[in-house]
């Protein structure tokens, strides 16, 4: 497919080539005329000369301006892959501090462990029968 594509665009410049050579040879084109730009007169020389030279100058605008964007474009892709490095480092060390967590959390059943737990978090139970209503409560959840 893809020789397929390259082989009808070389085709149809080929065509294209031919068609303005041809064109650029009739007579009408090999006429020496001047163009007055403003005040400035140019010497006279043949019309085919002003259509390649304007043919030349499109083509270059259009390079340049395709290379212009497409540095921009590539500045803005590493800026993005930067912001992705980041966070997918942020994403990391969330996750290792999120399995120490859980791998530091006693096993359940220790109700012990749990009141240590519960007291360390802040959670104010004055006495074992509160404790173990606690407890009860999250073990049927």
């Amino acid at each position: 497919m893809k020789f397929l594509k390259w082989a009808l665009f070389f085709t149809a410049s080929f065509l294209i080539a031919w068609i303005v050579i041809f064109t650029f040879i009739q007579e009408p084109f090999k006429q020496q005329v001047s163009a007055k730009i403003f005040s400035y007169e140019t010497p006279a020389i043949p019309v085919y000369l002003y259509v390649a030279g304007a043919l030349a100058l499109g083509l270059l605008i259009g390079i340049l301006m395709t290379l212009y964007y497409s540095i921009a474009l590539k500045a803005e892709m590493h800026k993005k892959n930067k912001i992705i490095d980041r966070l997918e480092r942020e994403l990391e060390t969330r996750v290792e501090t999120e399995e120490k967590r859980t791998h530091e959390l006693p096993p359940p059943g220790k109700e012990e462990n749990q009141t240590d737990d519960l007291k360390a978090a802040g959670i104010g139970i004055q006495d074992e029968s509160e404790t173990e209503r606690f407890l009860d409560r999250n073990d049927e959840a």
